[in-house]
């Protein structure tokens, strides 16, 4: 699985780029993404082989750093803050 959705990272076909590019503010989504795929099909290739299993599971803790923090408010196009519900 992490081999398959890195590779579409990489060729820039994974649907869920539009996701990872309004959540990456430090770095440019044309450059962050295909590093993401090519992390994941590290993952999946350590996993894959008996030996490298422990390399794998390292590099798929580390990765949970990459996720979008979900206590961060969330944001519009641009940067702003999207405004809260008001329950009306």
């Amino acid at each position: 699985m992490f081999t398959w959705f890195g590779a579409l990272k990489i060729v820039g076909m994974s649907p869920a780029d539009g996701v990872v590019a309004s959540v990456i503010y430090l770095i440019l989504p044309g450059i962050f993404i295909p590093l993401l795929g090519v992390w994941e099909v590290l993952i999946g290739i350590c996993l894959l082989y008996r030996p490298l299993i422990p390399v794998g599971l390292v590099l798929l803790f580390h990765r949970r750093g990459a996720r979008h923090r979900w206590d961060d408010p969330p944001r519009k196009p641009g940067g702003r803050h999207a405004p809260e519900a008001t329950g009306e």
